[in-house]
């Protein structure tokens, strides 16, 4: 019975953010309490938003290319919202300096790129496809990148 309650509530809250009733940030976060995988990747992400920002929300990079605390650009954000037209519906670009939205891109960028370092979490993978590219794990310039966020990672 409370598996049903939770997934008539669930269900709820879906049609509550389709219908604009619900701004997005506040389902995402209430969805974080029921997705723990979000919340094992905590570290991670505090770990990613220090080496680009120093976990700025505010911060602009690359010439104004990249923006908020995980410094991600606009065509890395039209890329993820590819695969879930959700993340797009009633935001900008710029919306991705609230960093619980800005980790529901990343997230679907990971599992659009890379399902499976997403679900063994392959923090070398995720850290260099975020910082290079869908191919960027591949790529010996995000290795540098990678030894920062492993240096932030072991530090927590």
């Amino acid at each position: 019975m409370k598996n049903v309650l939770v997934n008539v509530f669930l269900v709820l809250i879906v049609a509550f953010v389709e219908f604009g009733l619900i701004p997005f940030s506040v389902a995402t976060a209430m969805n974080y309490t029921k997705e723990t995988s979000i919340q094992e990747f905590r570290s991670f992400f505090n770990a990613i938003a220090k080496v680009e920002s120093n976990s700025n929300d505010n911060a602009i990079g690359d010439n104004g290319k990249s923006i908020g605390r995980y410094q991600i650009g606009k065509a890395y954000w039209i890329d993820a919202c590819g695969t879930n037209e959700s993340l797009r519906k009633g935001h900008e670009w710029e919306d991705i300096k609230d960093p619980i939205y800005a980790e529901s891109i990343m997230v679907a960028y990971w599992k659009r790129y890379a399902n499976q370092a997403y679900l063994n979490k392959d923090y070398e993978v995720l850290a260099r496809i975020h910082n290079g590219g869908p191919r960027g794990y591949k790529k010996d310039s995000t290795i540098p990148y990678w030894n920062k966020v492993k240096k932030e990672l072991q530090r927590e």
